[in-house]
């Protein structure tokens, strides 16, 4: 870098060594000089001159671009967001000057300037004046820049126009071209204003880069990010600068490492390809660090109790536990009032425990034989105590059993379960006393206020609120101990987020978290906390453990059970020895309600045995339990959440989520083949197109269920086709009628046999090769899950009684719409409509509901 002096020797100006008078000033430090040795700098012809100390003319004329001396550093460690003052770009690794009193100021702790660009050029052209170059010029006289009006004593001028422009403005990039735009130069709008970032997505004031091309818009600070953070405080792993979500990750939603929130697909981030972590921009500047406050570890806290617990069976030794702790704190080892049971002269048997009075109960004692078969002790395994819901072990092996009823409970549940929590004892609900109490019948549900899930267990109930609480949440502590967020003890208190921090599961309103009071975004959804460090499988050899984001895994995986992708930032199962994962949520199922119940009841004068599907039993809905239900009136429908289909039939209620299945989905496979599609298997999950990929057929909600192609992104097929029959007889028809998958070969225009509408032959049809007669799928077959002529109802319409009968009217050759004859809507057929046989009066679905007073969902 060249010096004060040979700048001003090279620009014409001449040196006149002096002691300096009175009144003079250094135009380099704006000093005085006043007896001290001096240069008196003049040119020719130019009436202006000034001082200079001698020591100032020896510095690099970088000195004009900051008020204290600069020296050069090679191995400096600097921040990573350091950048330099002229280019923007990140110094990180090139020789560098910076100010040598950088301890004093944040200005000056902030200035870097690259050797590169100190070494500043003596001429450039400017877009602002084109019709000169311009010089590095002194400017004696404090100027300031013709672009930002700031004062300038180096400039790049043209002395003929008196333009002057201070080095930022000169050397600004006025054209960039970026990685994350490649298809144009971006131009440079020096402007400040407020819009929202291209990039960052970020609304903002600031200068701006444009596409005057494509409209592509992004702030000046985030086209001159660094691509790579080599060393972030706050992750193992660089992080490089990507500039839209790789698609291998779109699947999920991703959200930033460091404030949690979401990230967009086309939004520029830095991201860890080795374990699938992402941050904002604006975020990357943050200075959280990874280092735990060892002051804070929560070793130091011996008497919490520590989660996750080993095993499923830990669930039951943790009820254990509590209770006991609770019954020595509240009564000092004393007896305490446990529920009221008759027993009798036997030990072993309670003639009358107050859940269960009809009949006594034996107790047992549960074992394992040497020669049971895999299959039986898997059925053993299965015994569950209609207390506390959880299984019945080898580890606390005495229970009490009504084998007429089918009835179970463990010891402890049996005699020694607290009749009443007194008020301040339960840290969920201190205010009131709480009562131990029992639902009646397994398919009677109470919520919990706690964890949110429903149970036919056992629960204590606040009868002055109208709360209930499970067996299993009763008597968790207030403060505990999580493997996930080692650092700090977790509080149990309402979720102040919308999120899990671990599972990404949602907080309904008023759901109790466990949340560090330190790290204000960190909290566990009560479901996770129950969710077992270990567990086994019965198809793998090693155990499967519990793993918390982040997870380094490249690429993705998926869940040997449901076979849906597995997304790495959340909570997972998985097997390190044969690399196999699992979702949380298949990989172990913490129900809080027992199945297996049935009861016998009389629908339409018919017996009818009804039965409580298990959770998991339906690929469909496997996170809660679905029970077997019916409507009492034929013209009474529910809608079923896999196929949108209405029916009036047997359907599966999920009574936690108010969702309906009806009997032919219910038990639909998770993959399935189709002749449409026949190199690859088709997985069941909610559509991401909005036509079917056969039939065109509209997905209708966001819900909806389709089985599609995981290798060929863009294929799938709704559910109303998959129960398409491949052929079918028409009574019209000599030869069978056939399903015919596009592309159909055939040339011309062709048109249904039944409605005469024009038939696409790009989308499944049925057809006949003998008569080459075509039909529209829908013309051809009705998927009917409706039963018709079941009964009729009678209804007063304008004083006049008719009697009216559930019928389908479909399309025919001279008719393809029917209206309603009391509204006068008119309908597209096929579509169900109630008649009148006698005077052929046609009433709608939502009519015939306004008629019988009655609320009642839309047919379809």
């Amino acid at each position: 870098m060249i010096s004060v002096f040979e700048f001003f020797s090279n620009s014409g100006y001449t040196f006149i060594k002096i002691i300096a008078a009175r009144d003079d000033i250094c135009h380099t430090c704006n000093k005085s000089a006043k007896g001290s040795g001096a240069y008196l700098c003049t040119r020719h012809n130019d009436r202006r001159s000034f001082c200079l100390h001698k020591t100032c003319s020896k510095l690099p004329i970088s000195v004009y671009l900051h008020e204290h001396s600069l020296c050069l550093q090679k191995d400096f460690i600097f921040a990573e967001d350091a950048a330099c003052i002229i280019c923007n770009k990140r110094v990180v690794g090139s020789p560098t000057y910076t100010c040598v009193s950088r301890n004093d100021d944040v200005n000056c702790q902030n200035f870097y300037l690259h050797k590169t660009c100190a070494e500043i050029p003596q001429q450039i052209n400017h877009h602002k004046h084109t019709i000169h170059p311009l010089s590095l010029l002194p400017r004696p006289d404090r100027l300031t820049c013709d672009i930002c009006r700031r004062h300038i004593k180096v400039s790049y001028g043209c002395v003929e126009c008196n333009f002057n422009v201070c080095v930022f403005c000169g050397l600004e990039q006025r054209v960039l071209h970026h990685q994350g735009h490649k298809e144009h130069a971006l131009t440079l709008m020096k402007k400040v204003s407020s819009f929202q970032c291209d990039a960052c997505h970020v609304k903002a004031k600031d200068s701006s880069y444009v596409c005057t091309t494509c409209e592509f818009w992004i702030h000046k600070t985030c086209a001159f990010f660094p691509y790579t953070i080599p060393s972030p405080t706050f992750h193992p792993h660089p992080l490089t600068l990507v500039y839209s979500v790789p698609n291998i990750h779109i699947f999920f939603k991703q959200f930033c490492g460091i404030c949690n929130r979401f990230v967009y697909r086309n939004c520029w981030v830095y991201y860890c390809r080795k374990c699938t972590y992402f941050v904002h921009m604006k975020c990357s500047t943050s200075t959280i660090s990874m280092v735990e406050n060892e002051a804070d570890d929560i070793n130091n806290e011996p008497d919490l109790v520590l989660f996750p617990l080993l095993s499923q069976e830990s669930i039951f030794d943790l009820i254990v536990t509590l209770c006991c702790k609770f019954r020595v704190n509240f009564t000092g080892g004393g007896e305490t009032s446990v529920a009221m049971s008759v027993t009798s002269n036997d030990s072993h048997i309670i003639e009358k425990h107050w859940s269960h009075q009809i009949h006594p109960l034996q107790l047992l004692q549960f074992t394992i034989c040497d020669n049971d078969s895999d299959d039986s002790d898997d059925d053993r395994r299965e015994l569950i105590c209609d207390g506390c819901i959880q299984p019945i072990t080898i580890s606390h092996p005495s229970y009490y059993a009504c084998i007429q009823c089918g009835f179970f409970l463990h010891s402890f549940c049996a005699t020694m379960l607290p009749q009443e929590l007194p008020a301040g004892e339960s840290h969920f609900h201190p205010d009131h006393s709480l009562l131990l109490q029992e639902t009646g019948k397994f398919y009677n549900f109470v919520r919990c206020g706690i964890c949110n899930f429903h149970t036919n267990g056992f629960y204590y109930h606040c009868q002055t609120c109208d709360i209930f609480v499970d067996i299993r949440c009763a008597f968790l502590p207030n403060s505990i101990k999580h493997e996930s967020h080692k650092h700090h003890s977790l509080v149990q208190r309402p979720s102040s987020n919308s999120r899990c921090s671990v599972s990404g599961l949602k907080f309904k309103k008023n759901d109790m978290a466990y949340a560090c009071e330190s790290c204000s975004n960190f909290q566990i959804h009560k479901y996770c906390l129950f969710l077992p460090s270990s567990l086994e499988h019965k198809y793998e050899i090693h155990p499967i453990t519990l793993r918390y984001p982040p997870f380094f895994y490249e690429g993705a995986f998926y869940c040997e059970i449901c076979e849906e992708r597995v997304n790495n930032q959340k909570l997972l199962y998985h097997c390190s020895e044969s690399e196999r994962s699992y979702h949380y949520y298949c990989g172990l199922s913490l129900k809080n309600v027992k199945s297996g119940g049935s009861i016998k009841v009389f629908i339409a004068d018919k017996p009818h045995t009804l039965a409580l599907l298990p959770v998991g039993a339906s690929h469909f809905h496997p996170n809660h339990s679905l029970l077997l239900q019916m409507k009492d009136k034929f013209y009474d429908f529910v809608v079923c959440g896999v196929c949108n289909y209405s029916t009036n039939g047997f359907y599966y209620h999920c009574q936690t989520c108010d969702i309906y299945v009806d009997i032919r989905c219910a038990f639909l496979p998770s993959r399935i083949k189709h002749k449409s599609h026949n190199h690859h298997s088709l997985v069941q999950r909610p559509f991401f197109n909005s036509r079917c990929s056969i039939s065109g057929l509209k997905f209708t909600t966001k819900n909806d269920m389709a089985y599609a192609c995981e290798s060929c992104s863009n294929f799938q097929i709704h559910l109303k086709c998959v129960f398409l029959p491949s052929s079918l007889e028409h009574k019209y028809e000599i030869h069978p009628i056939t399903l015919r998958y596009p592309p159909f070969f055939y040339e011309g225009v062709f048109y249904c046999e039944s409605c005469e509408e024009r038939v696409n032959n790009q989308e499944l049809l049925y057809h006949c090769t003998e008569s080459e007669h075509s039909y529209h799928f829908y013309c051809g077959f009705w998927l009917n899950t409706i039963k018709l002529g079941a009964g009729t109802i009678k209804v007063l319409i304008a004083d006049k009684p008719h009697t009216l009968a559930l019928v389908l009217k479909r399309s025919t050759r001279k008719k393809s719409a029917c209206s309603c004859s009391h509204c006068s809507t008119t309908f597209l057929l096929p579509r169900f409509f109630y008649e009148c046989d006698g005077c052929g009066f046609l009433a709608c679905s939502n009519c015939t509901a306004k008629l019988l007073g009655e609320k009642q969902r839309a047919l379809l």
